[in-house]
């Protein structure tokens, strides 16, 4: 995907005065990482090493992903990574509060530099948090809002960029998730290229280091699979709660 292009037909209304605070949405397989990691570099390159055989161009901007923080917390055996676990292991999404105090705990960090949120919000009540942002209890008055409400008010989102796929695609793309048992890092075995449709999405293989020691996540089931899929439904929901707001939205992929 040619970031900065999608992005200005779009209509995505960004200069360097702004800070970017952007949702990605999608059902899970979607390329949500993926694309995330392309528009940070489209909207905050930063450093470009080149090699003999790549270029690599990185960027500032963070990425907030659900999905790594979960999985951090499950290595870690905390007690939200213990309802992850269960959670993720039959399928199901883990409980909203759980998940709304970890993101927001950690958007503090970001205040000044802008984020990109990967999965979250997955359901309506927890757009609804995200969307109150600023008016939570939880934080200390004193540090993170000045008499107009400056500081809070910077971390609420500005735009939602929803990716939304056929069910056959991320069926498919959802059963070629591979894990690295040693590196733990995430690659794709499937390709799907189906230009008529819509669908330039490559297989992202492995280097040959990782080729042996790829495995299957215990999550990609077809029974859980099956009710991943409904999120799709819900993404739609979020995304026009979002734009109710008044936020940009951004972007259907394929359909």
């Amino acid at each position: 995907m040619n970031s900065k292009f999608f992005l200005s037909t779009q209509g995505y209304r960004y200069n360097d005065s702004m800070i970017p605070r952007l949702i990605m949405l999608g059902a899970p397989g979607s390329g949500k990482g993926t694309y995330a990691k392309e528009i940070a570099r489209a909207l905050l390159p930063t450093t470009t090493t080149t090699t003999t055989t790549t270029t690599t161009t990185t960027s500032t901007l963070p990425i907030l992903s659900t999905g790594d923080i979960l999985r951090e917390e499950i290595l870690k055996n905390t007690n939200l990574g213990v309802q992850a676990k269960l959670a993720t292991e039959r399928g199901m999404l883990v409980p909203d509060e759980l998940v709304t105090s970890i993101v927001f705990s950690r958007l503090q960090q970001f205040q000044t530099s802008g984020y990109i949120l990967d999965g979250y919000p997955r359901t309506l009540a927890q757009a609804e948090s995200l969307a109150n942002f600023p008016s939570l209890s939880s934080f200390d008055s004193d540090n993170n809002v000045d008499d107009d409400g400056g500081v809070l008010q910077s971390l609420t989102p500005t735009t939602v960029i929803n990716i939304s796929l056929a069910t056959d695609v991320i069926v498919e793309k959802l059963m070629g998730r591979r894990v690295c048992t040693e590196c733990g890092t995430s690659y794709n075995v499937a390709s799907v290229v189906d230009l008529a449709r819509g669908y330039d999405m490559p297989a992202m293989l492995p280097p040959k280091e990782c080729k042996d020691t790829l495995v299957s996540r215990k999550d990609d089931t077809m029974d859980v699979i099956e009710g991943e899929c409904c999120c799709c439904w819900w993404c739609m929901f979020v995304a026009c709660k979002f734009e109710g707001e008044g936020r940009d939205l951004l972007g259907v992929f394929g359909g």
